[in-house]
């Protein structure tokens, strides 16, 4: 089978054309992964910076120091003897 010039060229100018489509859809395939990749992980670690802030603030809030917790169990044993039921 002898093709003539032209095919030739039109063949080379085609497989040119597919194998530069081909190498360009693997490197933007790669490259999109690697940044979808880095996005979660940027994005989970946000998140999760977050939460370690939330719940310190949430400890530090709730933390009673000694002092405080024998005002309050005086308070309330002064609250349940003044207000005992008859």
């Amino acid at each position: 089978m002898n093709l003539s010039l032209r095919q030739k060229l039109i063949a080379a100018t085609l497989s040119a054309v597919v194998l530069m489509a081909a190498a360009l859809t693997i490197l933007a395939a790669n490259q999109l992964s690697s940044q979808t990749n880095a996005a979660i992980s940027a994005r989970a670690n946000n998140i999760s910076f977050a939460a370690v802030e939330g719940i310190n603030n949430w400890v530090d809030i709730r933390k009673i120091s000694p002092l405080h917790l024998t005002a309050l169990l005086s308070n309330k044993t002064r609250f349940l003897i003044c207000n005992k039921p008859e």
